[in-house]
């Protein structure tokens, strides 16, 4: 029989909860269930569950007017994070999109890490709070300094920037709208994409003059609440 497909998203809590609605919905319910994905950033189980071909490739997504639908459900989406890819999807393929059912019954919460020491060692240091996001402002101190800067960082273990969210049109749109910040972003192909540093790095005004002093940010998947 045709089996019912939950799209896995590819993080702890995703993989719980689909094993978990796999069992009951198999067991209780009777229906043959199979795994789809994993895909490593929510929007993915919105292009999934619309039936799109290559749901994890980033402005690559295989949907079409005449599309198959092997995934049927997604749980543990953070679904108000990607309110512009849900409004794309609902748009674009309003006969295959799919419905928002509601909450999991719990919350999440999302921060930046740092660790106590480096807390500790700028506030001990000179009263740098940087907890706090106005400790960053460049214009009266350099928080940069307590951070390891680009060149540190193992290049192989990251995704280039072609294969992130800084290529999602929308987002960086949106971006631009909230900004305007024209040097950020690469329209040579007519719509927005992030502009990269050495292919794997997007820069802040702040620091595009001397990328030594950028901070660096690092996030899940294709980028992780990146909006």
């Amino acid at each position: 029989s045709y089996p019912l497909g939950i799209w896995v998203p590819d993080w702890a809590a995703g993989y719980a909860v689909s094993a978990i609605a796999h069992v009951l919905i198999e067991e209780m319910l009777g229906y043959n269930v199979v795994d789809k994905g994993p895909g490593p950033a929510t929007p993915d189980a919105f292009y999934a569950l619309a039936g799109c071909e290559t749901p994890t490739v980033i402005n690559r997504r295989g949907c079409s007017d005449l599309m198959s639908i092997y995934s049927h459900l997604s749980l543990e989406g953070w679904t108000t994070a990607y309110q512009s890819s849900w409004d794309d999807v609902q748009r674009d393929y309003p006969a295959t999109a799919p419905l928002n059912l509601g909450a999991m019954g719990y919350v999440g919460r999302v921060s930046a890490f740092l660790t106590s020491k480096l807390q500790e060692e700028a506030y001990y240091s000179e009263g740098l709070t940087l907890e706090y996001y106005r400790s960053y402002n460049v214009s009266w101190t350099n928080p940069s300094k307590y951070f390891d800067n680009i060149t540190a960082i193992d290049t192989s273990r990251l995704k280039r920037c072609n294969e992130t969210r800084t290529q999602v049109h929308a987002a960086m749109q949106q971006y631009w709208e909230v900004t305007g910040d024209n040097e950020g972003l690469d329209n040579s192909t007519g719509f927005p994409v992030g502009r990269c540093f050495q292919d794997y790095f997007w820069l802040s005004p702040a620091c595009r003059d001397d990328p030594t002093k950028c901070i660096i940010f690092l996030t899940a998947g294709p980028g992780y609440n990146f909006e």
